[in-house]
């Protein structure tokens, strides 16, 4: 109904796209985050929770790295985004940056609190075992 009221509304896209993730529908929850990103370019949370579908769901990681590089550009301060970047690079073999990743999610999550810190700190040691 809220499509109906305001269709080019990014925000409503972005809740449906969260919807249709959770009911594992993937290829739908997909095209609603891509509609939010169309419509606000700079949608941080958009473009975050897009990466992790390429990254968990589909397993497209290069697909991952740019939809997270774009929510990190488009709010530096999103420390989800980061852990989130940080893990796609940590399997993509790139160990270093992971940790710069992990790191930088660590220091802005002392600000934001987004994330459990710990969860972030066992992703570091997961990196080095």
């Amino acid at each position: 109904m809220a499509l109906e009221v305001d269709p080019n509304n990014a925000r409503i896209h972005c809740n449906l796209g969260f919807l249709l993730w959770g009911k594992g529908v993937i290829e739908e929850a997909v095209k609603e985050y891509e509609k939010a990103i169309k419509l606000d370019p700079n949608y941080d949370i958009a473009y975050n929770n897009l990466g992790v579908i390429y990254l968990d769901d589909l397993g497209y990681i290069q697909e991952a790295i740019n939809n997270l590089s774009k929510a990190i550009e488009s709010n530096t301060q999103y420390a989800l985004a980061n852990y989130n970047l940080g893990r796609a690079m940590a399997i993509k073999g790139d160990k270093i940056e992971a940790a710069r990743l992990f790191q930088i999610a660590m220091d802005l999550n002392n600000q934001t609190n987004e994330m459990d810190q710990r969860e972030i700190k066992v992703k570091i040691q997961e990196l080095f075992e």
